[in-house]
Order: structure tokens, then C-alpha cells, then sequence
């Protein structure tokens, strides 16, 4: 079993190592927005781990949740309203996803999915930001999406295989506590 999602891991290795090669515009260049930012990679890959922490129902509820969070977020831009400090919420919720992986206790379920609109709504906001520099929308949208998917389902993947050994538990923390110590640096240099 564990074989076959490791397998499944790097077939999707790709899609992100792809968008890290190209930039520039048009075409699949668009696949490197939701990766260009560390803060994005770090982001859906540490809400795909929490998810499969939170077991297998949750899997698809968290990624439900975010993807509507995300909508919900460029919604508000397209529409030209305000989500205040969008670069600074989502340096905050780095943060506390970080903690949350880091953390041996439990963060309360209510709280996690408060943390996961919080992320969802401002990068959302935030990426399609670039929505109208893109020179074809569709494929800027399309390409962010399954990006983005394939960067949750990283995640879920990674999270299921560490959370069957004590050994993977800890690196999931101690991953989290890098993310959480990411979050902290970009505080500092968010305006």
C-alpha cells in the first residue's frame, strides 16, 4: 500500500517541478503561479497534511472547504472589493497551520477550518489578482486549479504515510515547525 502512494506522489512530482521550470507568460507558464510563492507551496501541501490527519472523511471536506474559500477569495477581488491586509493573513495563517502540524495536541476542529477560510480567502484574493496580467484566463484558472490540487493531494499523501509511524508523526511536527517559522519571517516582512 504504501508503495503505490508513493508511486502516486511522484507522478505528481511533476506537475510542480514543471511549474517551478517555466515562466513568462501565456500558454502553461500559468502553472507557475501557484507555486511561484513559497508561502502557497508550503500553504496547500501543510492543508492536504492536516487533512489526512484529520482522517478520511476530512480529506475531502477540507479540500471542499479550501477550494470554496479560494473561490469565495477571488470572487471578492474580481467584484473589487477589499480583503484588507491579504498578504498579512496569509503570513499569519502560515503560522498557525505550521502549529498545527507542530503541535502533539489537537487544535479544535472549528478553529482548523477557520484557518482554512482564512487561507483559502486570501490567496484566492490574491492570485486572482494576477487573473487580468494573464494573457489567457481560462488557462490561468484552469492551470491554477489543478496545480493546486495536485499540491493538496501531495499533501494528503505525504500525511497519511507519516501518520502511520511514530518516526513520520515527528517529521510532520517538525515540518510544522518550519512552516510555522516561514509564517514568523513573512510577518516581519509583510507591510
Amino acid at each position: 500500500m504504501s508503495k503505490s502512494i508513493f508511486v502516486i506522489v511522484l507522478a505528481l512530482l511533476p506537475v510542480a517541478a514543471m511549474a517551478h521550470a517555466v515562466s513568462g507568460s501565456g500558454d502553461i507558464s500559468e502553472l507557475y503561479h501557484p507555486v511561484g510563492g513559497w508561502d502557497h507551496f508550503l500553504v496547500i501541501v501543510a492543508v492536504g497534511m492536516i487533512g489526512s490527519q484529520l482522517g478520511k472523511r476530512a480529506i475531502g471536506l477540507v479540500a471542499v472547504s479550501l477550494a470554496s474559500a479560494v473561490i469565495g477569495g477571488g470572487v471578492i477581488n474580481l467584484w473589487q472589493h477589499v480583503i484588507s491586509a491579504a498578504e498579512w493573513w496569509i503570513a499569519i495563517s502560515i503560522i498557525f497551520l505550521g502549529l498545527q502540524l507542530a503541535l502533539p495536541k489537537r487544535i479544535p476542529i472549528l478553529f482548523t477550518y477557520l484557518i482554512i477560510l482564512v487561507v483559502g480567502l486570501s490567496h484566492g484574493y490574491e492570485h486572482s489578482s494576477r487573473l487580468a496580467q494573464a494573457t489567457e484566463a481560462v488557462l490561468y484558472v484552469v492551470s491554477f486549479v489543478v496545480t493546486t490540487i495536485s499540491l493538496y493531494m501531495m499533501g494528503v499523501f505525504i500525511g497519511l504515510i507519516a501518520i502511520r509511524t511514530q518516526r513520520g508523526v515527528y517529521k510532520l511536527r517538525v515540518f510544522g515547525t518550519v512552516i510555522a517559522m516561514v509564517g514568523v519571517s513573512l510577518v516581519s516582512v509583510v507591510q
